[in-house]
């Protein structure tokens, strides 16, 4: 039986069940457990680096498709040479292909539209 002056740890002891003022044992910093952990982590991680999906990096002839591409809108739509480095044009590219390497004015005039 229980006494009202019994401890918990005393309570625990004579019962069937383990003892309550044992604590469980968790893995310490630096065990194979939190190295698992940061190993899964780490796996995690580096399986992101290489994904397809709408940010994924380009490869050489992606970019100079895009480059290409770039040349024919401002020769077809005759906008402003300049058009490649207007704040608001590299923002939204930024925003929505950040994968994507905006070619210069120079680029555009010497390389790109002699090109096509």
């Amino acid at each position: 039986t229980v006494a009202p002056s019994d401890s918990i740890s005393q309570v625990g002891e004579s019962s069937r069940h383990p003892s309550l003022s044992r604590q469980p044992s968790f893995p310490s910093s630096g065990s194979e457990a939190s190295s698992a952990s940061t190993a899964s982590k780490r796996r995690r991680i580096n399986s992101n680096t290489y994904y397809e999906g709408p940010f994924a990096p380009w490869s050489e002839g992606k970019q100079a498709s895009f480059e290409r591409g770039i040349a024919r809108i401002t020769a077809s739509a005759n906008f402003s040479l300049n058009w490649v480095e207007n704040p608001e044009v590299l923002s939204f590219f930024q925003e929505h292909l950040p994968q994507a390497n905006l070619p210069s004015r120079n680029v555009l005039t010497r390389r790109l539209i002699p090109q096509t």
